[in-house]
């Protein structure tokens, strides 16, 4: 073991969500008039009701409607991107969906959640305006995996917001094998931009499963979930509940980045992007 403790970095990583999936990229923002278009590199990974794997129990423990994450007065979002939930139809159409017995082996078709990965300011539960400075990078194959990795960090090692870690073989970067994104829960919030209610229908499954409705943000919508007890949602065969999360970050909106977007912005150019087509 005396090698192996030598490799060991002595700062401990401040990561401490590791999600698995694949990874792409597209651009908001139109590059007309001068105006810079955004590079969102996305993570396409799926959370579900099968508890066996910690993945998901960590994910949906901070995945959240904005209602629960900011007070509406600090989030200077747009008042778009705070649509309210219909508590009342998640409960009585949604959560239906979810659980149709009947249909127990197919797999219902949802389009993926939207979630962007927003810094906090320190000491402040509102969104920041730019990631700490992004870095890219390969680290190279030391532990004989057969890869090296690609790396984008966001924050200095043990102060890290988001890291994606993509392998590389000959061929070029992996963008599905092996795939991870790691995000440390203590400096960024899962903010959903689009797919609330599909979202709230799992959440509050998953809340009412594990007993964990007692934040004070979320309390108030509890009583519209108390049909759906642990005993009736225990019947259904709950592994086979996976919707598919598309969780997004911006690497050029760092600290270095001099253009005229900020977070906020890009996070409601996806959620344009994402509903100019939607009904009202």
């Amino acid at each position: 073991g005396e090698n192996k403790m030598s490799l060991q970095l002595n700062i401990a990583s401040a990561l401490n969500l590791t999600l698995s999936g694949s990874t792409g990229s597209f651009s908001v923002g139109n590059g007309l008039n001068g105006q810079q278009s955004i590079e969102v590199k996305f993570f396409l990974t799926h959370v579900g009701l099968n508890f066996e794997t910690g993945a998901n129990t960590a994910l949906l423990s901070h995945l959240a409607p904005v209602r629960e994450i900011f007070e509406p007065e600090t989030l200077e979002f747009d008042e778009i991107m705070q649509r309210d939930i219909d508590d009342a139809r998640v409960s009585s159409e949604l959560i239906p969906y979810l659980l149709d017995a009947r249909s127990k082996d197919l797999v219902k078709l949802f389009p993926p959640i939207i979630v962007v990965v927003l810094p906090v300011k320190p000491n402040e539960n509102r969104p920041d305006d730019f990631y700490p400075a992004v870095w890219s990078g390969i680290i190279p194959d030391n532990e004989s995996k057969g890869y090296d990795l690609k790396v984008i960090r966001s924050g200095e090692l043990g102060n890290e917001v988001f890291q994606f870690d993509q392998p590389i073989s000959n061929s070029g970067v992996f963008e599905h094998d092996l795939n991870k994104l790691k995000l440390n829960t203590n400096k960024c919030k899962l903010v959903i931009v689009d797919g609330q209610h599909r979202a709230m229908a799992l959440l509050a499954l998953y809340r009412n499963l594990k007993q964990e409705w007692s934040d004070s943000r979320r309390a108030p919508y509890k009583d519209y979930y108390e049909e759906w007890t642990p005993n009736f949602i225990n019947q259904f065969q709950l592994k086979n509940i996976n919707l598919p999360v598309m969780l997004c970050t911006f690497p050029q909106l760092d600290t270095s980045y001099k253009g005229d977007y900020d977070l906020k912005k890009a996070a409601r150019s996806i959620f344009l992007t994402l509903n100019k087509t939607a009904r009202q």
